[in-house]
Parts: structure tokens; sequence; C-alpha cells
């Protein structure tokens, strides 16, 4: 049951969204992801226009940047929400809706961990993070450090598990970047046959633009790959229609 105190936070966001006219709730984070935003605003739909790294597109490793705002905001809300009520975002306001009681003190060890994770060191072997709060933001710094630190097999690995882990909270969009990650550090780490499979694979769920944007991305991987752009285990009138 939501409090009457969450409920009087909510009311302002569930304005904005009827004003705004938007259908589902935009959710803030910790993390800005470079690759990704260029992804979702269309920088990718043209491949005769995607500048490559290899047979993958460039910019695809960048890593993620925390936002130092947002984790100073999450915290002072944490300490004091009916003083910083204003800060607070969906991803605060959903996880407070779902653990009312008890789960702050969680909350607040999460936004901790990302806050300081530029000062973490890491050992040799890195475990894919407890479910729980910010769990998938918690992932993606872990792989990108693996990775500034050489360790690109241990990285690779880590996107694996996160990828199959159903907990980890990512959207469809996300999954098709992350798995395109996976390939590329398998390439770095020695497996010079790690290429996308399918461009399907991860889109079954995407909208058309997105759809339309992952189809560019397959076509200019496939190119500079130097393969034929239909991979020979396409099967079936299905998937040749879905193209």
């Amino acid at each position: 049951m939501i409090s009457q105190f969450q409920t009087f936070l909510f009311r302002p966001f569930i304005i904005l969204t009827l004003v705004l006219g938007l259908s589902t709730p935009v959710v803030g984070g910790p993390l800005y992801d470079p690759f990704l935003e260029e992804f979702q605003v269309g920088a990718f739909t043209n491949p005769e226009k995607i500048d490559m790294a290899g047979i993958w597109p460039g910019g695809l490793l960048t890593p993620v940047e925390v936002d130092e705002n947002w984790s100073r905001a999450g915290l002072e809300l944490l300490q004091n929400p009916e003083v910083h009520a204003q800060t607070l975002t969906f991803r605060f306001l959903e996880h407070l809706q779902e653990n009312p009681y008890g789960s702050a003190a969680a909350m607040a060890a999460a936004v901790s961990e990302i806050s300081a994770s530029s000062n973490s060191n890491l050992g040799t072997e890195i475990p894919l993070p407890a479910n729980g709060y910010l769990q998938a933001e918690r992932w993606k710094i872990l792989i990108f450090q693996a990775q500034g630190n050489g360790m690109v097999e241990t990285a690779a690995q880590l996107v694996k598990l996160g990828l199959e882990d159903g907990a980890m909270d990512l959207s469809n969009r996300e999954r098709f970047v992350w798995n395109m990650r996976w390939h590329y550090l398998r390439q770095l780490g020695g497996n010079n046959r790690s290429t996308l499979g399918k461009p399907w694979d991860s889109d079954t769920s995407l909208g058309p633009y997105d759809r339309g944007t992952v189809w560019a991305v397959w076509v200019a991987h496939r190119r500079a790959a130097g393969l034929p752009l239909l991979p020979a285990n396409l099967t079936g009138k299905q998937e040749a229609t879905r193209l």
C-alpha cells in the first residue's frame, strides 16, 4: 500500500506525464551512456554514414559516465525525503512504491557505490552485482572498469552473465547494444570470428524506428566484415519476411 506521503510525491510527475502526453514516464538515472544516447536519437539510421571501428560502430565501447549530481541528489533524498522531494526521479518513486518499507538503507548503499565507482579497485575475479536497486548500473560500471584495466575477457563474461540474468533491468534497445558490446569484447579478447548472428536476435520487441536502426547497423557491420548481407543460417519464410 502506498502511503499518503508517497501519493503526494507522485502527483506532480503524474500531472507532468499527462500534460506532455507521454505513454510511459521518462526514467532518470545515475549513468549516461554516450553510445546508447546516439543510438536512440537516430545517429545510426544510415549504414552509409555510420563511422565504423573495424566491424563495429565507432564509440560502441565508450565508457558510461556517472552523473554525480544525480547521485548526490539521491543520497540527499534518502536522508531527508520530505525536504528533497523535488529531486525525485521515477526510479526512486517506482522503487519506493514496490518496497515502501526498509529499503532506504539498501538504496543509499547502491547510490554510494555508484558515486565511489571511479575510485574502486578491481580484483582478478569480478562477480555479477547482486539483485537489487541499481543492479544494472552497477553491472555496467564494472564492465567498463574491467575493460579499462585490460580485462576484456572478464568484461565479456560479465556482459554475458548480465544478459542472461532475467532480473537485470535492461530495455530491449539496451540488450541489442550490449549484445554488440559482448561480441566486440570477445573479438578484442582474441575471438576474431565474433560477429552478430542475426539482426533480429535482440529486436523482437523493438519499435519500428529502433528496428530500422538495428537494420542499418547490421548492414554496416556485415559490409565491414566482408560478409554477405543475409547470413547462411537464415531459415524459413517468417525470418525472411522480418527482413
